[in-house]
């Protein structure tokens, strides 16, 4: 998979170091191979790659056999809800690229027409049936996807699976909102160290536990564990007691409220990537106004609180992460 972030899918590296492979993909089919290598056969998520798997041999499957595989193969049970999650990004609505100066889903930068469902098949459409009629590409994206599924059992077998999550395994902001279901992805900076969305009911927490010294006064944010299993955490800046994402936390017993927790020790890590440490739940004795300063060294409301783990952080994980 390495080979694939850095020239975006195997079949481009093989392009690159091997000079006697005279089938050329066509732009559109070789930049949908990209897309499908980079952002569905990650290993991270199975059921897009199964799908993918079954549609590259065939043009439809019954949504009722892949919900049997899931749970005889897997003992994943999945809801019609995640199959429309899953066909998002497989018909990359959830992904989105710069296009024309805005952002906007790969889908409609590229105009792709890939799978459909109804009557209770999953069914391909043009550009995927052109794709499979690529012949390298189709064979690279079959491998693609073999290893993608193999991966996600392997960790499965070893790995312990939270709700979509593999504990002490790293995500990208990306992964994380494909994973949680969100409808597209948003802009990093517009979520910034977490974002609740209320339809879903979650809100993940992304931390740096060690800031870069350029950071802000205002962001200068004094996250950091208490040990563990328990973690001091602060909202951001310009909050208080009646925001929306504190009243979220406040009700979180009776809403149920999911917050998966991400973690990278420091931005010196040289990748977007953080580990899942679990999900986590308010200690609400903890919960308190506070103030942080900015560099005029006015006051911004802020508002902290302590989370407790669901399963305290493994010791060498978590003295690597503490350590400076």
């Amino acid at each position: 998979y390495q080979f694939v972030k850095k020239y975006k899918s195997y079949f481009n590296f093989v392009n690159r170091v091997e000079q006697d492979i005279t089938e050329k993909s066509l732009d559109r089919e070789n930049k949908l191979l990209e897309y499908f290598s980079l952002k569905i056969n990650d290993g991270k998520r199975i059921l897009d790659s199964l799908i993918l798997n079954e549609l590259l041999d065939n043009t439809k499957v019954s949504l009722e056999e892949i919900k049997t595989k899931m749970k005889t193969r897997y003992n994943l049970p999945i809801s019609d809800e995640v199959v429309s999650s899953v066909l998002d990004c497989l018909n990359f609505r959830f992904h989105t690229v710069s296009h024309n100066g805005r952002i906007v889903r790969v889908c409609d930068a590229f105009n792709y027409n890939l799978f459909k469902w109804e009557n209770g098949y999953i069914s391909t459409c043009t550009d995927f049936e052109r794709l499979k009629r690529a012949g390298k590409v189709k064979e690279y994206l079959s491998d693609s996807t073999s290893f993608s599924v193999k991966t996600f059992e392997r960790k499965l077998q070893d790995e312990e699976y939270l709700d979509g999550f593999f504990r002490y395994k790293k995500y990208t902001r990306e992964d994380v909102l494909r994973i949680l279901m969100w409808d597209k992805m948003e802009v990093p900076l517009n979520l910034g160290g977490y974002k609740l969305n209320a339809e879903l009911n979650n809100m993940p927490i992304w931390v740096i536990l060690h800031k870069a010294d350029d950071v802000t006064h205002s962001q200068r944010y004094r996250d950091a564990f208490v040990n563990s299993g328990r973690f001091f955490w602060q909202t951001k800046n310009s909050r208080n007691l009646n925001s929306p994402e504190v009243v979220a936390i406040k009700n979180q017993q009776k809403s149920g409220l999911s917050i998966p927790f991400f973690l990278k020790k420091s931005d010196a890590e040289d990748d977007d990537e953080f580990y899942f440490l679990g999900f986590l739940s308010v200690d609400h004795q903890t919960i308190s106004e506070d103030f942080i300063q900015d560099e005029e060294g006015k006051k911004k409301s802020i508002v902290n609180m302590e989370f407790v783990l669901d399963k305290p952080v493994e010791s060498r994980l978590y003295e690597y992460l503490i350590g400076v």
